[in-house]
């Protein structure tokens, strides 16, 4: 089949900073605040020219308008202490944050011009989400070995809601996210490094809006408001060499992934696809990465880099027991040629 579409769109983007630093006496020693307030405004009007099929539901004519508003304020509150010298030996830095985030999207679709959304393909759909977090790093240095750990904990505020049918979507939770690094400086400009860390991957606003789109007359899009945040553990070893003329680079590394969110496809007796998002129980990552560059003459260098790894999703909830397993690996080298000085 074919399809026409036509689009009016406005985007209006508004940003404010603010920033203090208060030096201390002691060298290294400072206190900084940063605020950020951002307004992001977005109107769209689309018309789509569609072929009949008789399987879209609901049923509706070959002319289709879809008019969204979306609408973002964002607001970011940081405090950052740094004491570089505790004891003579222990360096320290700790601070506070809140990320405030408040979204709304008006989504319609109208069959012609007619006045009235389909009810069944329209919503306006708003989203709160604050993040309050506290966090430290402590790092200390002897002749050949650094130990670095540092804690972060976050609770989470957020609730969406559907205002045509007053659906509330609630979801508050609060996580912990250590993190680590122990350092050996080997001879001739070599160290070795290993490290952890915990990270978090909340849903997008896409990810989350059950508002329904019309891609083509068999392919819709729909968000699914009830996702969790994907939680990432990470461990690294890694071999670092630095040289007069390159650097080389190695590591390999594991991570283990819950509930990491995934696109899914289903598909009905007649045809008719819908992409969602679901969360899926658990996934393994681990691979080995490689990387160097050169300076091979004064006007020619090298760089490259290479990674293989292996994916594994365990799907288990939405196949019977299938396990997902893949590998890819990437190869890439720039040369870079310099003719004069600059």
């Amino acid at each position: 089949f074919q399809q026409t579409l036509d689009r009016d769109e406005a985007t209006q983007v508004q940003e404010y900073f603010m920033n203090f630093t208060h030096n201390f006496a002691q060298k290294g020693q400072k206190l900084t605040f940063n605020t950020t307030y951002s307004t992001y405004t977005n109107d769209l009007d689309a018309r789509f020219n569609l072929p009949p099929v008789a399987t879209i539901a609901p049923a509706i004519s070959n002319f289709l308008r879809n008019k969204q508003q979306n609408s973002s304020d964002f607001t970011l509150l940081q405090l950052d202490y740094v004491q570089p010298k505790i004891g003579n030996a222990i360096r320290l830095e700790t601070g506070l944050r809140a990320d405030l985030r408040n979204v709304g999207a008006d989504f319609a679709w109208l069959e012609s011009d007619a006045a009235a959304p389909i009810a069944e393909l329209s919503n306006e759909y708003v989203y709160d989400e604050d993040i309050l977090a506290g966090y430290f790093n402590l790092s200390r240095r002897w002749e050949k070995i650094e130990v670095q750990f540092g804690l972060r904990a976050e609770q989470t505020l957020t609730q969406g809601q559907l205002l045509n049918n007053d659906q509330i979507f609630p979801n508050d939770y609060f996580n912990l996210f250590p993190s680590g690094a122990l350092t050996y400086q080997l001879k001739n400009a070599q160290k070795i490094q290993a490290s952890f860390s915990r990270r978090i991957t909340r849903p997008r606003i896409r990810e989350l809006n059950p508002a329904v789109f019309l891609s083509s007359p068999l392919q819709r899009r729909q968000g699914n408001p009830n996702l969790q945040p994907a939680y990432a553990d990470a461990s690294e070893i890694s071999y670092l060499k630095n040289g007069k003329k390159g650097t080389f680079s190695t590591s390999i590394y594991y991570r283990q992934t819950d509930n990491s969110i995934r696109r899914f496809v289903e598909v009905d007796a007649v045809g008719n696809r819908l992409f969602t998002f679901k969360n899926i129980e658990s996934g393994q990552t681990y691979g080995l990465e490689l990387a160097g560059s050169h300076q091979t003459t004064k006007w020619l260098s090298f760089n490259g880099s290479g990674n293989f790894y292996v994916d594994q999703l365990d799907v288990t909830e939405f196949s019977g027991g299938l396990v997902q397993r893949t590998g890819q690996f990437s190869l890439r080298l720039l040369s870079r040629l310099r003719f004069w000085k600059t």
